[in-house]
């Protein structure tokens, strides 16, 4: 058994030399899973497209492989990827040329790579307006909308997008998603805001029927997207320096529409509904900003209620706090009747409102309908209710306001605290906040009610 085994050993010895010399390596050969590829026009593959190879070698085994794209390459030991082809500018398709070359445990290089050539063509870029921020039926001042674009080809070959109303003409707006408000004036010129910056003056705005905003986006190779469009609005544009804001039902908004028709007040009036969401923005931000932004003095009327926003909902004075603060930075002046409740002891607008914090306490605050608010500042007048107010929650002002009117409480059940229910704010040597911590319609007395605040405010006031 033993001189077999040398027998055979040495029958490989001999097999491997020729007259004393080693039998030269044999070079790898490569094979590429697809050998053709045959597509013309638009079957041609798009740019992102996976290869897969193999290689052998009669006389070692294979380490790795030399793959170039076009002449650029390098070594992998990868059999198989994706690739993302390039197309140059300005072209729409390219043949690009494939080759793959297997290298064995000796150095050795396939010197017959495997070729292919792969037909590509440039896939068109996608932008779209973001269903969820759908401009409604009618817009009031601001129009603002959001967008994505993409492409099968990579993103980063998006060139630019574009933007326009209505006719108008084409504008580039970059190729990050960002926020894009239009705001209308009464002579038809709109300015235009890049995420709340404002960019530009545009024409073309429809003042009689309705509008559209268009966007394209285009790819380094020249091709335009599909053009997405938003829904048709009617705009209408500010008209009075003064604002009324109503979050409460519209049948209280007559109220206080009727009040300001009575002291002479030419007002705008915007009426929204927690409920329905009429009237409610996709995008409180930078929409309210802009529209506080066309006014000097706004009255906004609210309560308890929550509102819905783009990450759930909240209290109207919070999703209005940072609006509110740059139009108070500006010099606008603001009046502000509310209802408040115990969940509302944190949140923005206590840091905007004059406001430290709102007083709690175990049981139970009442307002009856034979009390009053009495005003500690002259020329305000004292205000009764109509009715019995159940659930009054007094407030604390903050360190820069001064209180401006106190509740004549009947306290219920071991209830206590002040009963502080309004407080001013000043900007120099003028008032430019006036709050009222209970919703005015409550006092609809002739001669004692909120018409009475309102004529005093806007007209002596502010």
């Amino acid at each position: 058994m033993r001189h077999a085994v040398l027998f055979i050993a040495t029958l490989f010895l001999l097999g491997c030399r020729d007259n004393g010399t080693p039998i030269e390596n044999l070079p790898p050969d490569t094979q590429l899973q697809v050998d053709t590829i045959v597509r013309n026009g638009d079957l041609r593959l798009g740019t992102n497209v996976q290869l897969h190879w193999y290689g052998t070698d009669q006389d070692g085994y294979i380490t790795g492989y030399n793959v170039e794209v076009n002449g650029v390459g390098g070594f992998t030991k990868a059999t198989d990827s994706l690739f993302s082809f390039s197309i140059d500018a300005g072209v729409d398709t390219a043949d690009i040329l494939v080759e793959i070359s297997a290298v064995d445990n000796e150095g050795a290089v396939d010197e017959s790579p495997a070729q292919l050539i792969v037909p590509i063509k440039n896939a068109a870029p996608e932008v779209v307006i973001d269903p969820d921020g759908t401009l409604p039926d009618s817009a009031f001042i601001v129009a603002t909308l959001d967008w994505r674009a993409s492409d099968e080809d990579g993103d980063a070959t998006i060139e630019l997008v574009e933007v326009k109303l209505n006719n108008g003409n084409w504008f580039s707006i970059g190729t990050q998603p960002s926020l894009l408000s239009f705001a209308l004036n009464s002579n038809g010129v709109v300015d235009f805001y890049k995420n709340a910056q404002w960019t530009d003056t545009l024409s073309g705005a429809n003042l009689v029927g309705e509008n559209f905003i268009y966007l394209r986006a285009k790819d380094r190779a020249g091709i335009y997207s599909a053009v997405d469009t938003s829904a048709g609005f009617l705009w209408s544009a500010a008209s009075e320096n003064t604002l009324i804001i109503n979050g409460q039902a519209e049948y209280l908004g007559s109220y206080y529409k009727a009040w300001m028709d009575s002291a002479n007040i030419a007002y705008d009036y915007i009426q929204m509904d927690a409920v329905t969401g009429a009237g409610i923005p996709a995008y409180w931000d930078p929409t309210y900003e802009i529209i506080m932004s066309r006014y000097s003095q706004i009255a906004l009327f609210t309560d308890a209620t929550v509102f819905p926003t783009k990450s759930g909902s909240d209290y109207l004075l919070n999703i209005l706090a940072l609006s509110t603060q740059k139009f108070l930075q500006q010099g606008g002046k603001l009046f502000t009747a509310s209802q408040l409740s115990a969940p509302m002891a944190g949140g923005a607008y206590l840091d905007i409102f004059p406001i430290e914090s709102i007083v709690l306490s175990s049981g139970q605050a009442r307002l009856t309908n034979d009390s009053s608010l009495v005003p500690l500042v002259s020329g305000y007048p004292s205000m009764r209710p109509q009715n019995i107010v159940l659930g009054v929650v007094p407030v604390v002002p903050s360190a820069d306001a001064s209180p401006l009117y106190v509740g004549q409480l009947t306290k219920i059940a071991g209830w206590n605290g002040a009963t502080t229910l309004g407080a001013t704010r000043s900007q120099g040597s003028s008032v430019n906040q006036v709050f009222i911590a209970l919703p005015l319609h409550l006092f609809t007395r002739p001669n004692e009610g909120g018409q009475e605040l309102l004529d005093h405010v806007f007209n002596a006031v502010f």
